[in-house]
């Protein structure tokens, strides 16, 4: 708004001084008796104006000149930012390629390893279950053996009993043997 009232301002006294000069030059006429030359002055004006229009270009051409050298370094200076953004992709895509390859070999290894623990898992279970099934053998083994421990204090016992009462008598190792059975045999009966 106030450049467009610096502008009005401007042409109006513009207009202002040429309508003066109009005014003056109808109102006093070129005369040989007045001493006063008004076409001269009205040149003089003029070459004061033309003067002040060709400095106007000489300023305006220079500044022109400063926006040519702006514009040639901002050209410059967007082709550098381009190659640089250009090569950033590029780098980009090389990063984005080496880490998908990266992510990949680990996918894959992450997969072996799950196969291999799933692998041992089943492995463990396996070695878990004859662990178990060698245990009830080892109980089993163990009744077996306490049982055994059992029938031979049993049958100490009455050879011990039967040795008090002086009731073995053999004469020879077949009638030892038999009545071994025969304990033996009685004892397995009785469990």
């Amino acid at each position: 708004m106030k450049k467009f009232l610096s502008y009005t301002q401007t042409t109006l006294s513009l207009i202002a001084i040429i309508l003066s000069i109009v005014a003056i030059s109808v109102t006093y006429p070129r005369s040989a008796d007045s001493g006063l030359d008004y076409i001269g002055i009205i040149v003089g004006i003029l070459g004061v104006l033309v003067a002040i229009l060709i400095g106007w270009q000489l300023y305006n051409a220079l500044n022109l000149q400063e926006l040519v050298s702006q514009t040639e370094k901002a050209k410059v200076d967007a082709i550098e930012a381009k190659n640089q953004a250009e090569q950033m992709l590029k780098d980009t895509q090389v990063s984005t390629t080496q880490l998908s390859s990266n992510l990949s070999s680990i996918t894959n290894e992450v997969t072996h390893l799950s196969n291999c623990n799933r692998s041992n898992i089943e492995h463990i279970s396996t070695i878990t279950k004859e662990i178990t099934d060698l245990q009830s053998i080892v109980r089993d083994s163990m009744d077996s053996y306490n049982s055994m421990q059992s029938y031979l204090e049993k049958l100490n016992e009455e050879l011990a009993n039967k040795i008090n009462k002086d009731e073995i008598q053999y004469a020879t190792e077949e009638d030892a043997k038999k009545m071994v059975n025969d304990i033996f045999g009685n004892n397995r009966a009785e469990s």
